[in-house]
């Protein structure tokens, strides 16, 4: 009976999220959008490169050095799991609350979908190549 209640709950919490995301998306401008991304020397543009920077290089990159630092007090499985945790995007409810509060919202949707498509390279390099040297560091193979 759990397990229905459970499954029933997933379903229509996704329902609803999509739903969501989707008024959200009939909200923003193209113009906005446009804005957002056309390459410039300041606004939205600037702040979409260095977050897109600061998520996809400098936070794995971060968390890559404290995992080798706290090696000895944090198990392996835990470093690999923030380690993977900080190449994967943020969630899509963020576009929601920059709606909610007046926000740059085709620059918070701009953002969202583009850190989604750059972990489909990001969470594989995390796991191909920086996975094995946090490990390498236990003797684990």
């Amino acid at each position: 009976m759990a397990l229905i209640g459970q499954q029933a709950f997933g379903a229509v919490s996704r329902v609803m999220l999509g739903t969501m995301l989707f008024l959200v998306g009939i909200a923003v401008r193209t113009s906005a959008l446009r804005e957002a991304l056309v390459p410039r020397r300041s606004g939205p543009f600037v702040a979409f490169v260095a977050t897109i920077l600061t998520c996809a290089v400098v936070l794995p990159a971060t968390v890559y050095g404290l995992m080798q630092a706290l090696s000895a007090q944090i198990e392996a499985p835990a470093r690999l799991g923030f380690l993977i945790f900080a190449s994967a995007p943020g969630g899509p409810l963020s576009n929601i609350i920059a709606l909610a509060i007046g926000a740059n919202v085709a620059l918070n949707a701009a953002l969202t979908t583009t850190m989604v498509l750059l972990s489909a390279l990001l969470v594989p390099f995390v796991t191909l190549v920086l996975v094995p040297r946090l490990v390498a560091s236990d003797g684990l193979k």
